[in-house]
């Protein structure tokens, strides 16, 4: 059972009784003690700081962070208080229409050159997303865990492409792309700079990977420089290309619209730092 109680007159403190688990809301900052057992429990945990930025905590490997509307400090019954935060955090579905055009067409294009385009943002002791020098950075700075973003849009069939770079940390790393978000499943194309790729999808809080029991390895993967890649996601075919070769292609009919995004993370080894760029959304 998950509850919150004041951590003092500006912040909250939320735990899991059933481990004691304990994480909290400080400075901008999201301070952890053995979260990782609450993540693998609760599929979507969300934290609140009263005047309005909401960070969500997505299980072993989700951290995502996103903005609210501006609120005034209010003195709501915790118990209400606890209610509104729980159902005003949870991620919408999506109401927009499904984008689409003719074949070949451009349904979205991002060159990160604006930083308020609508990804994602965040800076913690736990890590980056950010803009940064022509692209998406992110920086993974504890261990099994991933962080994602997504612009605002809603497809059905996509060709969704990046460029992906290795900055910093292990090559035994995430990253890649991933498509039909939604409500905080979606589809993921991963690769790690030691020569591994896998397709998988994140639903009702478990990573379920597809057409395969662990990451395969391919020699596509440039160890030391830029991968192209490229997660087509056509009705029920999900495929990966890696610097223009077919690795994988899987059949999976759980999501059919959602989101666009990209994904990276870290295995044992906290440090994993990527930069994306040139990511664009086709219609096949």
């Amino acid at each position: 059972m998950v509850f919150a109680k004041p951590f003092d007159k500006n912040y909250f403190l939320y735990a899991d009784h059933t481990d004691s688990t304990e994480f909290f809301v400080k400075n901008g900052k999201v301070s952890v003690r053995s979260a990782i057992s609450v993540y693998k429990r609760v599929s979507s945990l969300s934290l609140q700081k009263p005047w309005g930025r909401i960070v969500e905590l997505f299980d072993s490997i989700s951290i995502r962070v996103i903005k609210s509307p501006s609120m005034k400090k209010s003195f709501i019954p915790l118990i209400l208080f606890f209610i509104l935060v729980l159902s005003s955090c949870l991620p919408a579905q999506p109401t927009e229409k499904v984008t689409t055009g003719k074949p070949g067409d451009v349904l979205y294009k991002e060159d990160f050159s604006n930083n308020t385009s609508g990804w994602d943002r965040f800076i913690n002791d736990g890590g980056i997303m950010d803009y940064d020098s022509g692209g998406f950075r992110i920086l993974v700075r504890q261990p099994k865990v991933n962080f994602w973003s997504t612009p605002a849009g809603n497809y059905q069939d996509v060709r969704v492409e990046a460029d992906v770079t290795k900055l910093n940390g292990p090559d035994a790393n995430r990253a890649g792309l991933m498509c039909r978000y939604r409500n905080g499943d979606y589809y993921f194309f991963i690769i790690s700079n030691d020569g591994f790729y896998t397709i998988g999808k994140f639903i009702g809080g478990n990573a379920i990977l597809l057409g395969q029991e662990a990451m395969q390895p391919t020699e596509f993967i440039k160890a030391g420089e830029t991968n192209h890649l490229r997660a087509d996601c056509i009705g029920s075919t999900l495929t990966l290309y890696v610097n223009f070769n077919q690795v994988a292609s899987v059949p999976d009919t759980d999501f059919p619209t959602g989101g666009v995004g990209v994904i990276a993370g870290t295995f044992d080894e906290p440090g994993v730092d990527v930069l994306f760029q040139n990511f664009v959304v086709l219609q096949p």
